[in-house]
């Protein structure tokens, strides 16, 4: 599972789970907010230091980003691929996620 906090936001914590479920926390009132059903194993993620993209490391391999806060999906991309048994390319768990602190000369951001 993973646990980020919103760099701005002071209070809302999101975590994940292995079934997908992504859970919105406000930690100052100690209760749930929301929840945004992934569709595989979510791990770890990550905000952009302006907390407007929320990056989601999930099973086989795949990345979503998502906007934030409306959850739209901006960019879904496998970038790991694994021969399983049999030879199946079944990717691998993502288990870290970190966007860059600062944009470059051009203003992209890197995860």
């Amino acid at each position: 599972w993973g646990l980020v906090h919103h760099p701005s936001m002071d209070g809302l914590c999101v975590s994940s789970d292995e079934r997908g479920t992504i859970h919105f926390w406000n930690t100052e009132e100690r209760c749930h907010l929301k929840s945004y059903k992934a569709d595989m194993g979510t791990f770890c993620m990550d905000f952009t230091k302006e907390g407007d993209i929320l990056a989601l490391g999930q099973d086989r391999g795949m990345v979503t980003i998502l906007s934030f806060p409306s959850l739209e999906v901006i960019l879904r991309k496998r970038v790991s691929h694994v021969q399983g048994q049999h030879g199946a390319d079944v990717g691998e768990r993502m288990c870290c996620m970190v966007f860059s602190n600062e944009a470059d000369r051009e203003g992209s951001i890197y995860l």
